[in-house]
């Protein structure tokens, strides 16, 4: 799991481990240095002969570019840097005994003809403390870089030190120009700002140098990323004795009669995943019960709930509520998954459920939907909202709703109110298809409904782990279809859990 910490916990670790006399600018600078030796190796270059230039600002982050100019140079490599008139002088001295050659206070026409000379470029220019866009003369060159990769036939290769010049580290925002990153090497943990979606085109591949953080960092991460590893632990797998009402029901109320498939793709999602049993009261019944015989429309208990998907506006979610209210059996905390129409019914749905029953609402928007909700909830003119980065919206919304806001696209975010817990970074682009959400909100209320424990973080965990199996089984599609997309869950949970799922198998009997 990716542990991404705020810029505040980085520096308290980093003061740490300097007082413990750990050398970490060196131990930084030969992180990225290697990782700089290794792919060239893996690329078939010569070490000696290939050719870096380094961009070096006049901070510590200047500093570990210079010793990794160093460290490079003295692997044969030739090293050539840019730097502004104050620069780190231990760093400076480091690079100077290796045979780096520096440029101080280039003129633009020498940064043009050294980039122009140079396959690997170093950004080493501002660091995680650097708050704004670059001044001068960096950004002169930055207009040059710029431009110079872009117009080049084979792009020098990019690595960012710690963060891409011009990205906030803690919120990603982004402050024009950046030079795009082919390779951001991040020193002792992740950090928030690379894991945003407005950053993804710019920092590329993560890769990130152990400095021993996991001895000193305090506080819990403010935000995560799952992987496959990750996904086998948190999975709520059945017990032993399990029926279907302890793997937990899930009650949908999805679809129209203008969007009779939407029911379909969710209940399918919802299915697939694992659920003890889906209950279905809403407008697709037949079609529901033809595709899946297992579905159950009676009223009677239900242990999480899946609202809106496919709604129209014949569908009056007041009705809906009071249906609930009268028929259902609710548990005292309920997790509702809203998605399109319901999400903007969270006060209608307290209000109808009362104080009896505790809401914890998780929202599924798309950015679109996200800024609109901004708007109805008054957190902002259009204008203000659209401005705003997708995790900030996402956590001003979680706070208003006092829910779980699971802010749908290529990265997907899961806010809650007390900020951003996790991030998603795996959809491919196919998931881009009409259903795929309603797919979505079924795998999500699946599991919820599975879930024994009901507390804020734990629901948004569970969220995440819906988002992930969603958007790795978008890659096993073959087409793209969202009926396909439910298909392929139960075959990913085959190949994540497979052997933990014949844990639970019953004793076999050997027959002799």
């Amino acid at each position: 799991m990716w542990r991404a910490y705020s810029i505040s916990q980085v520096r308290d670790a980093d003061f740490c481990l300097l007082a413990q006399g750990e050398l970490l600018m060196e131990k930084a600078a030969y992180g990225l240095a290697n990782k700089v030796l290794c792919d060239l190796r893996a690329k078939d270059c010569k070490i000696p002969g290939s050719t870096v230039l380094l961009l070096v600002g006049s901070g510590n982050n200047g500093g570990d570019a210079l010793y990794a100019g160093a460290y490079l140079a003295r692997r044969g490599v030739q090293v050539t840097a840019l730097c502004a008139t104050q620069v780190h002088q231990a760093g400076k001295e480091a690079a100077i005994r290796a045979g780096v050659q520096l440029y101080v206070s280039p003129t633009l026409e020498q940064v043009a003809k050294l980039a122009q000379a140079a396959g690997i470029w170093i950004d080493g220019v501002l660091g995680i403390g650097a708050q704004g866009a670059l001044r001068a003369p960096y950004v002169s060159w930055w207009e040059i870089l710029i431009q110079a990769r872009e117009s080049a036939s084979v792009p020098a290769t990019v690595y960012a030190l710690d963060v891409p010049s011009g990205i906030d580290a803690d919120t990603g925002r982004v402050y024009s120009p950046v030079l795009p990153a082919d390779v951001t090497v991040t020193m002792g943990c992740v950090k928030p700002g690379l894991l945003m979606p407005e950053t993804q085109s710019l920092v590329g591949e993560i890769k990130v140098v152990d400095l021993g953080y996991e001895r000193v960092l305090l506080g819990d991460p403010v935000a995560q990323v799952l992987t496959v590893s990750d996904f086998i632990d948190i999975f709520p797998y059945p017990k032993q004795d399990a029926h279907k009402y302890t793997r937990g029901v899930l009650g949908m109320i999805t679809g129209s009669p203008s969007y009779k498939g939407a029911a379909v793709l969710g209940v399918g999602g919802a299915l697939n995943t694992g659920v003890g049993m889906v209950r279905y009261w809403g407008a697709a019944s037949d079609l529901v019960i033809n595709t899946y015989p297992e579905v159950v429309t009676a009223l009677g208990r239900v242990d999480a709930l899946v609202l809106g998907s496919g709604w129209d506006e014949s569908v009056l979610a007041e009705q809906v509520l009071t249906q609930l209210k009268l028929n259902a059996e609710l548990p005292e905390v309920l997790p509702v998954v809203l998605d399109a129409k319901a999400m903007w019914k969270v006060a209608s749905l307290r209000q109808h459920l009362g104080d009896a029953v505790q809401l914890v609402p998780i929202l599924t928007p798309h950015r679109a939907e996200l800024n609109r909700l901004g708007v109805y909830l008054g957190l902002g003119n259009a204008e203000e909202i659209e401005n705003l980065a997708l995790a900030s919206l996402a956590v001003m919304v979680a706070k208003e709703v006092q829910g779980i806001v699971v802010a749908k696209g290529p990265v997907t975010v899961i806010a809650q109110p007390v900020g951003v817990q996790w991030v998603n970074l795996a959809a491919p682009a196919k998931l881009a298809t009409a259903g795929t959400g309603d797919v979505l909100a079924g795998i999500i209320g699946a599991l919820i409904a599975t879930t024994k424990e009901r507390t804020m973080p734990k629901l948004a965990e569970i969220a995440a782990l819906g988002v992930f199996l969603h958007s790795r089984a978008g890659m096993k599609m073959q087409g793209v279809r969202a009926g396909e997309l439910a298909e392929q869950i139960p075959l990913l949970l085959q190949e994540f859990l497979g052997d933990n799922w014949d844990k639970l198998d019953s004793k076999r009997i050997e027959i002799k």
